[in-house]
């Protein structure tokens, strides 16, 4: 809020679920529920970035509300930005779909979610953890029809940064950007890729050591500053659901190799209304029980922010606006001579090469 504008009415402090140290968790009882899944129909299970569960969520949320249902969720814009939107009918949530490494804007649905309510339609909203805070405050009481589902977090990366790799994609093959996938399953869920598909009707696919946004990312070297002392990577959490990959599962998995391949979404039921939810979406999914203690061994975000030193956080940050991105990756990421060759194979070989070691070798 610009000072000119301000009136000083401190309603912006007294909303802000940092500044007012209000209540951070949504907790009705003691226990966390945890359950791997993921959709049973393998084409919806394909285009999500792990097991598909917030389809099957959503699928029967607007089976059990009909036309009363509004979802709200993070959608990529045509400029590439990302913002939230409503669909009011399950056809409509497609948009959905796929992680967005970028921080979305929430404040174009704030009202519409405010309104949705008072009109006594059963809304649903989901978003990163300090997103769904910042709803709690605006919306400053609790609503029975209004339910969350959050994210598991590593925090919110550099604009600029993505700007700097969508330019470097865009001049080496003449083409704009027209839509991208942060995370394809081209080769399998655990190797993922950034497929970019551009304005001359080319798909470009790029794994994580060519992408020196997504290296800066999963290294937690290009985060904003409020990330790496996150107050809501914590349990008890503060949705009534929390939703994620399961990585690591295939450590004790008792699904098949071929399921995991396709990816595995980790659930948290952190109420009674976050388990009520998942029950009823159930019908839609493949599910095992699973434990807290697993979860977390896969998702450490669960339970304590990203950690990086300022230091090189900032060094990082100071050198993507001095040097070239081949400059910046030489000097932070070191490819290893494995994944070079994997990169040089390509993906139709590197999925060969995966679904041979890891899943029919070790039937």
């Amino acid at each position: 809020i610009s000072e000119n504008d301000c009136i000083h009415c401190n309603k912006c402090e007294h909303s802000c679920p940092i500044v007012s140290r209000r209540k951070l968790t949504n907790k009705s009882n003691a226990g966390i529920s945890v359950f791997a899944c993921f959709h049973k129909n393998k084409e919806i299970q394909k285009v999500s970035s792990s097991g598909g569960f917030f389809n099957a969520l959503c699928r029967s949320f607007f089976d059990l509300h009909k036309d009363n249902a509004s979802v709200f969720g993070a959608v990529l814009q045509r400029d590439l930005s990302v913002q939230h939107e409503e669909a009011v009918k399950y056809e409509d949530i497609t948009k959905f779909s796929g992680s967005k490494y970028l921080q979305s804007d929430i404040r174009p649905v704030l009202r519409k979610i405010k309104s949705r309510l008072e009109e006594g339609r059963q809304v649903m909203f989901s978003g990163t953890p300090c997103q769904i805070a910042a709803v709690y405050g605006f919306l400053k009481k609790k609503y029975e029809y209004f339910y969350t589902c959050e994210v598991i977090c590593h925090g919110v990366p550099s604009r600029y940064h993505f700007r700097c790799q969508n330019d470097r994609i865009e001049n080496k093959y003449q083409s704009a950007i027209d839509k991208l996938n942060f995370r394809s399953k081209k080769i399998c869920w655990p190797i993922p890729m950034t497929m970019y598909h551009l304005e001359s009707g080319r798909d470009i696919y790029v794994r994580t050591e060519e992408n020196s946004f997504m290296s800066a990312f999963y290294a937690a070297l290009n985060l904003r500053e409020s990330c790496y002392s996150c107050p809501f990577a914590a349990i008890p959490r503060v949705a009534d659901l929390t939703m994620g990959d399961f990585w690591g599962y295939d450590q004790y998995v008792k699904f098949t190799k071929e399921e995991v391949a396709l990816g595995v979404s980790v659930v948290l039921c952190n109420n009674d209304v976050g388990e009520k939810l998942f029950l009823q979406a159930t019908p839609y999914l493949k599910v095992e029980k699973s434990s807290i203690d697993k979860a977390i061994l896969g998702n450490i975000h669960l339970i304590q922010p990203v950690s990086r030193s300022v230091k090189e956080r900032n060094n990082f940050l100071s050198d993507l606006h001095k040097i070239t991105l081949d400059q910046l990756e030489n000097k932070y990421f070191k490819v290893s001579f494995l994944k070079k060759m994997g990169i040089l194979l390509g993906p139709y070989f590197m999925k060969c090469f995966f679904y041979l070691k890891n899943v029919y070798i070790r039937k």
